[in-house]
């Protein structure tokens, strides 16, 4: 089977939304949505061409299924546009004759360096976190991405739902619950809580 991993993604926390630079935003839509846009667009046509079994796996987040974050609105936001990108892909795959599909990955924390993404921009172009929450916010979330699970052993669960043909690809499944609390605050419609 032909595999694409369309994996790319930055994650930058901090600042209100009122606060966040537009060029930040720029850099995290362009590296999270269109890293995926560009991959499918360069690499599935030549898959259905090919007339073989493949399966696309785009990086969601489970960030891309919750309620949105405080500090996390540009990451979350580009993580729900994959989410959508890829159902949407599954759908068309569907209606194609070759044996092409998708499955959106949503993971929790894994011990990357995602959560360092910002030294990736020029040193006037990073991220200054404006008050103690902000900080306390950072600090909490970094080490629990930092304590998160091997990616060997997440790369594992990951293969194994793609050989059971699975869509949905959330590996840790402790964290179901966020996922069906928020779903359930939607049937409710329920307004947003602020997280503690």
């Amino acid at each position: 089977m032909n595999l694409l991993f369309n994996n790319a993604g930055v994650l930058v926390d901090g600042k209100e939304l009122g606060a966040q630079r537009a060029g930040r935003w720029r850099w995290i839509l362009e590296v999270n949505v269109m890293g995926v846009v560009n991959g499918i667009r360069a690499f599935v046509p030549r898959m259905l061409a090919q007339g073989t079994p493949g399966r696309i796996v785009n990086t969601s987040s489970i960030g891309g299924l919750l309620a949105g974050g405080q500090f996390m609105a540009p990451y979350q936001g580009t993580k729900h546009c994959v989410t959508a990108i890829t159902e949407s892909l599954f759908r068309e795959l569907a209606l194609e004759a070759a044996p092409v599909t998708a499955s959106v990955l949503c993971p929790g924390e894994v011990a990357t360096e995602i959560w360092r993404s910002d030294r990736l921009r020029a040193e006037a172009e990073r991220n200054r976190l404006g008050s103690e929450t902000e900080q306390a916010f950072h600090d909490a979330v970094a080490g629990s991405v930092d304590a998160g699970m091997d990616p060997r052993d997440f790369a594992a669960l990951v293969f194994a739902g793609i050989e059971s043909d699975t869509f949905w690809l959330i590996p840790q499944k402790a964290l179901k619950p966020l996922v069906q609390a928020r779903y359930q605050g939607i049937e409710d419609e329920s307004n947003p809580l602020p997280l503690t």
